[in-house]
Parts: structure tokens; sequence; C-alpha cells
């Protein structure tokens, strides 16, 4: 005689509770898979600005302040000032090539000249019963070297020296426009003759108190 169907399915679920129930104590031995800890997504921006900050604000390297003129009305309101930051003494002449393009901006059309100056202030001793009299600082201006945006290196005025050599002084750009750069360098001054004069900006400053923004890397440009 064959068992009634609502038999048989009865016997097959006791079966299988039966075999859960015996299967139970090894499901729970089962480690759990630990969820890995969620890394915060870092802002590419802001991994930049750490990178630049621990990058310029190392202690051991040499700084040199620079400036530059505005280029256009729409460039007067900005601050052009920058201190320059250099791992090694590196000749001035490398400098003015491909890396300090880093403070001096494209001019459209690829046609740029300006004159570098090194700006040295002048300490004159006060005579004596001049009390508390301020003079006007005075700085010597040298005109170092011409940089066109169209030439690969810049041309000299004078010797060549190392950034070391700038100290207390200031690395100031003097825009000439779409000047000829071949004609200005034949010439025996190109813009202002060096020279004597009233400092026009303030050259001092603490290098301590200068943020990481307005600091700025100068290094060789890599060989490929």
């Amino acid at each position: 005689m064959t068992p009634p169907d609502w038999l048989l399915q009865g016997l097959g679920g006791g079966a299988v509770l039966v075999l859960l129930l015996l299967l139970r104590p090894f499901l729970r031995r089962t480690p759990r898979r630990a969820k890995a800890p969620r890394q915060p997504v870092l802002d590419e921006w802001e991994a930049r600005r750490l990178g630049h900050e621990h990058d310029v604000l190392r202690p051991g390297l040499l700084h040199a302040p620079f400036d530059r003129d505005s280029v256009s009305m729409g460039d007067d309101a900005a601050d052009h000032w920058r201190l320059l930051m250099f791992e090694d003494d590196l000749p001035i002449s490398t400098v003015l090539g491909p890396p300090i393009y880093k403070v001096l901006p494209s001019i459209a059309g690829g046609q740029a000249t300006w004159l570098v100056q090194l700006h040295e202030p002048l300490t004159d001793s006060i005579p004596p019963g001049a009390g508390n009299v301020r003079r006007a600082e005075q700085l010597r201006i040298i005109d170092v070297a011409l940089v066109a945006q169209q030439w690969a290196a810049p041309r000299l005025l004078g010797p060549d020296f190392s950034v070391s050599r700038i100290g207390k002084g200031l690395l100031y750009a003097q825009y000439l426009g779409q000047q000829d750069p071949d004609e200005l360098s034949h010439s025996a001054h190109p813009a202002v003759t060096s020279g004597i004069q009233s400092a026009p900006r303030r050259w001092t400053y603490d290098p301590a108190q200068i943020p990481a923004e307005q600091r700025v890397m100068i290094r060789l440009p890599s060989t490929p």
C-alpha cells in the first residue's frame, strides 16, 4: 500500500529540519568576513595643497623674493609678490629659463619681453644728532637679464651669479610688452639705466610669516 502524499511531505520536511539542526553548530563557527574600514576620499585639490605646503615649508631651503609688473588692467589688482624657494644654489641664468614661468604669466600670442632686475637695499649711516629722522629707502637697481617668451633661455646683461647673491634684495621683472627682445639685447640699456633710485615698493619681509600659497618652488626642468 502506497503512503499518502501528506505523509511523504511531512517526512521530507522533518528530515530537512533535523539536518538543519545538526548543521547549526558548524554554521555558527563560520567566521564573519570583517568589513574593510572606509577610507576617506581626499579631495584632489586638498591633496595638492598639502603636498605644496610640505614641499615649500621644509627647513633648509634657500629663498629669494620676486615681484613683477602687471600686464593688463585686470592684472593690477593681483598681488604678484612671491617668495621663490630653492633646494640648491642655482645660477640665475638657470632660474630665468623655463623655471621663471612659474611666476611670469604667459601672454597671448607668445611674444612678451621682460627685463629682470636685482633691487638691492642700501643702508645709509645716520649722522650724529639726526635723532629719529627716517630717510627714504634707497635701492641699487641692476639690470640682470632679458627674458622673452619666445626664447628658450635668458640673455644676461652682466656676469652670471647664484641665487644666494640676491640676499636681502628683490628680483623684479619689468614688463616691456611686445618690444623686440633682439633689438633690446643689443642696446646699451634695454629699459631703465641701472643705478640708485628711491624704493617704490616694500622689499623687507619676514620669511617666517610668508604663507605657503605665496611660496613657489623653483627646480630645474626634468630631462626626458
